[in-house]
């Protein structure tokens, strides 16, 4: 495959999958991953392959624990997808910045894997915790004065606050490039910038222009701490990290290291907030905390479809052969409605988490196995912290009666438009919004 292509329609499978021209199919599923397969892949019930569209191997979901152990543990058939559209220009000071633990394979993701380990450390860890109580003591959810606002648009705000001054170190004295920063994260995520590749008026020329200028600040801002003390944050750590033979890494490891980091982790934090939440402020702030959060992911998981792997060699996936350069997908979606597994599967019941014990290949917001996400307790972390102060400073009301969902960056899973709450005093009495979050529920059913 060209490594700008992401999927070839040219490859061909024995697999079941809806009708129609695989360019198009494949496009209706990108834009819309819930819709796609809730509508057109759940009636195929537990078939362990099907295809985006039928007899096209181009792009094909997987369904089943055993298929899911096969998938997330074999990590030399089934590649993370590190070409496409995403590939920069070789030969550039910048070329690299997409390479990090979540797009390498093989020896070096195992190496990459273990230098990032400190980050996650328990030390680490500690020390992020006062950042997240730092910045949510700055924003509305802290203040129950009945003000209505948007609550994706807060946890939006407050994550990529956290997430700045936790892995790069930039607060409010770091203005200017952390709105760059931020802007290379949205419009990462934004495909019409990959449409057309070529030329500097282009959305994907300003986007590369964006990318240079990161990565040369970033780079200065690198260079400038490895002369300093080192700190607590993901930055410092990496520039002081070194490996058994003293080698350091280098400055375009680290600007790689943590622009993965943040791609995968500042988005998908902030909507899976933004779910719970509306779950707690539509009736559910007395239920268990853990189990609420637990309950929205498995309803409604950020990433709802998992990131894809390329599958690098023709593969018997319980006897179906797939072929070499297949895009595959894990349902997570389907999966966490499994019935064999979750008594009526279709209902948000926190409850469940009491007694229900899945497996990690049959509920895996963070993945599973050997590449599950190296950001998980953080991520746990940051949610946690975050709704524990928030459930002690006041009690969340929902005024938004309308819920939907959009897909973001080809992968999430966000709510779509406003979603407006406001922040009540402990002990208010607040509008019953168990209605409306019942109808998103069921309208989420296959």
């Amino acid at each position: 495959m060209g490594s700008n292509r992401l999927y070839d329609a040219t490859l061909r499978a024995d697999i079941p999958g809806p009708s129609g021209s695989a360019h198009l199919n494949n496009l209706r599923f990108w834009m819309g991953q819930v819709d796609y397969s809730r509508t057109r892949l759940a009636s195929y019930g537990d078939v362990p392959v099907v295809g985006v569209t039928l007899g096209n191997a181009s792009i094909v979901a997987v369904r089943g624990s055993a298929v899911t152990k096969q998938v997330l543990g074999d990590v030399t058939t089934f590649e993370h997808l590190s070409d496409g559209p995403l590939a920069l220009p070789t030969g550039q000071p910048y070329s690299t910045l997409f390479d990090a633990t979540a797009t390498l394979n093989g020896p070096r993701h195992v190496r990459s894997r273990k230098l990032l380990m400190p980050i996650m450390h328990r030390s680490a860890l500690h020390s992020y915790e006062k950042v997240f109580i730092r910045n949510f003591e700055r924003s509305r959810f802290a203040r129950p004065t009945g003000e209505t606002f948007d609550l994706v648009a807060e946890l939006d705000r407050l994550t990529n606050a956290n997430m700045l001054a936790c892995l790069i170190g930039l607060d409010d004295a770091n203005a200017e490039l952390s709105e760059r920063v931020t802007q290379l994260l949205v419009t990462t995520m934004d495909p019409r910038v990959f449409l057309f590749k070529f030329g500097r008026r282009t959305p994907y020329g300003r986007w590369l222009r964006l990318v240079e200028d990161v990565h040369r600040d970033v780079s200065a801002l690198i260079d400038a701490n490895r002369d300093e003390e080192p700190r607590a944050d993901a930055l410092s750590i990496l520039c002081h990290a070194t490996e058994e033979d003293g080698r350091r890494l280098s400055t375009s490891e680290i600007i790689g290291e943590l622009h993965g980091m943040l791609a995968s982790g500042y988005l998908t934090t902030s909507v899976t907030m933004a779910w719970s939440l509306i779950a707690l402020a539509g009736g559910h702030a007395q239920d268990e905390l853990g189990s609420v959060i637990k309950e929205t992911q498995r309803l409604m998981p950020t990433v709802p479809m998992s990131l894809p792997r390329r599958v690098v060699r023709d593969v018997d996936i319980q006897g179906t052969w797939i072929p070499r350069g297949a895009l595959l997908f894990l349902s997570t979606y389907l999966e966490h409605r499994d019935p064999q597994v979750f008594d009526r599967p279709h209902e948000f019941d926190p409850s469940r988490w009491a007694t229900v014990k899945p497996t990690p290949f049959e509920f895996f917001p963070y993945g599973a196995g050997a590449r599950r996400c190296l950001g998980a307790a953080f991520a746990e972390m940051q949610i946690r912290t975050t709704f524990e102060l928030l459930l002690e400073t006041g009690v969340p009301e929902l005024l938004t009666d309308h819920l939907r969902h959009h897909m973001t960056g080809g992968v999430v899973a966000a709510p779509r438009g406003p979603v407006l709450m406001r922040m009540q005093p402990l002990g208010s009495a607040v509008r019953d919004s168990t209605a409306p979050l019942e109808r998103f529920w069921q309208n989420l059913k296959p």
